[in-house]
């Protein structure tokens, strides 16, 4: 994945538990029911996604939601100061 290029894949909230922590929420990919659906399922990543929240109120059981994967460039990496490099000289 280029830095700065985007995937938006679409998921649907399975389950919700709230805990003494705050919850912890399962999510599967969409594949069908919509022709949205249909398309997020032919071109972008598909499988299953557990994750938790300290926050329970974040997802809600039955709803979907989209997530979005950026590449996650590391502070003061060589390729973060190449890019500011190239930025200056566009700026030039």
């Amino acid at each position: 994945m280029a830095p700065g290029e985007t995937v938006r894949a679409k998921f649907h909230c399975d389950n919700v538990e709230k805990t003494d922590d705050g919850s912890t929420a399962q999510f599967s990919a969409v594949t069908s029911g919509s022709k949205e659906n249909d398309s997020f399922f032919e071109a972008t990543p598909f499988g299953s996604l557990n994750i938790g929240t300290v926050r329970g109120d974040h997802f809600e059981q039955g709803k979907n939601y989209y997530l979005d994967f950026s590449l996650a460039e590391e502070e003061g990496s060589q390729e973060e100061g190449q890019e500011e490099d190239q930025e200056e000289e566009k700026e030039k």
